[in-house]
């Protein structure tokens, strides 16, 4: 059967609005490594599950020693500077989101996380960005990338970590329970949305 170009125009005509509101909708975060196979081209995923995860492994999961979430789902930027990147968590485990030296988008599950916005040392050219969302669960947050864009996730229980000189931003704390670990130089060079407890004490995670 042939199609005619005026039908298929219609035909995507059609399907725009679907298209426009799967794009609006945001990464496919609940069917493992397949919803979020198309933001993953270029970083390293290790333990990650390929498809939805059991509902009861994500209930039973622990914390480590460390206060970090356990490690079910890591992804990391190990590329070059000036490459850009968008981290997905997946929903349903602890994810360790680690950015690197590209300019991030790192978005996080709804369970828990580890996120740091580079995870590299030293090393991050000067015009560096991330920009984090975490999900809802208790997460670890270290904004510590050149400038800092942070969404905490409504958890009280979540921790950010922007405690080292050279670094700034924003950090928008969604629920007034959450503690913001800053030094006394770094607190100059940030901007705090909704953060009430800030502690000059690094608990040294």
């Amino acid at each position: 059967m042939t199609i005619s170009s005026a039908a298929a125009v219609g035909s995507l005509a059609l399907l725009a609005p679907a298209i426009a509101a799967a794009a609006a909708a945001g990464p496919d975060q609940d069917h493992g490594l397949r919803g979020t196979a198309p933001y993953d081209v270029g970083l390293y995923t290790a333990y990650c599950p390929h498809r939805a995860p059991a509902r009861h492994r994500a209930a039973a999961a622990s914390t480590s020693e460390a206060g970090w979430p356990a490690k079910e789902c890591l992804k990391m930027d190990k590329g070059r500077a000036g490459r850009s990147h968008t981290l997905v968590g997946l929903n349903g485990v602890h994810n360790w989101l680690l950015g690197g030296y590209g300019n991030d988008t790192i978005i996080g599950g709804n369970h828990g996380d580890v996120i740091w916005a580079d995870y590299h040392p030293s090393g991050e050219p000067s015009s560096q960005t991330a920009v984090i969302r975490a999900g809802n669960g208790r997460n670890a947050i270290y904004a510590n990338d050149t400038r800092n864009y942070v969404w905490t996730g409504t958890n009280a229980r979540t921790v950010v970590h922007a405690h080292v000189s050279g670094i700034s931003g924003v950090i928008h704390c969604q629920s007034p329970g959450i503690v913001v670990y800053l030094s006394r130089v770094s607190r100059r060079h940030f901007t705090l949305d909704g953060c009430k407890h800030i502690s000059h004490y690094s608990v040294g995670y």
